[in-house]
């Protein structure tokens, strides 16, 4: 399997356990570009680097995913996100797949199994977003 040097991962989880394990399983994929953050302002502030998966913890802190997902939608509108959580109230996670989540993995022991599940699909239809952007900036080029 050959690297997917422009795919670009962020992992937001407060439990660095979990993050670890996510990432293990990330970097197994032959992705060699992955940004853990334990806080959501942490990864509001790096979305300028234009993430194509965002492994997103629901809680974190005083944050929630929503509100991390509406900034996300904003500035990468293009990434693809999973929510993971134990988090299983169902009005919560729905406002989630309303603002757009990929996904939703409980943390349980199949937690790893289904990432590696959910990342092989992405991976096989996804379109790095640095890849996109270039797209962006031809398209423009034809219309100015």
């Amino acid at each position: 399997m050959e690297t997917k040097k422009n795919i670009k991962v962020f992992i937001v989880d407060d439990d660095k356990f979990y993050s670890a394990l996510i990432r293990h399983r990330v970097t197994s994929q032959k992705i060699e570009d992955v940004t853990s953050f334990e806080d959501g302002d942490s990864c509001i502030s790096n979305l300028y680097q234009l993430p194509d998966i965002i492994f997103l913890d629901f809680e974190l802190g005083d944050m929630f995913a929503p509100h991390i997902m509406n900034q996300i939608k904003i500035v990468c509108p293009l990434a693809k996100v999973v929510i993971i959580s134990g988090q299983t109230k169902t009005q919560n996670l729905t406002e989630c797949f309303r603002l757009g989540a990929y996904d939703y993995i409980e943390k349980n022991v199949h937690t790893l199994g289904k990432v590696e599940i959910i990342l092989d699909e992405l991976l096989a239809n996804i379109v790095p977003q640095k890849n996109a952007k270039s797209i962006f900036e031809v398209i423009y080029g034809w219309l100015f």
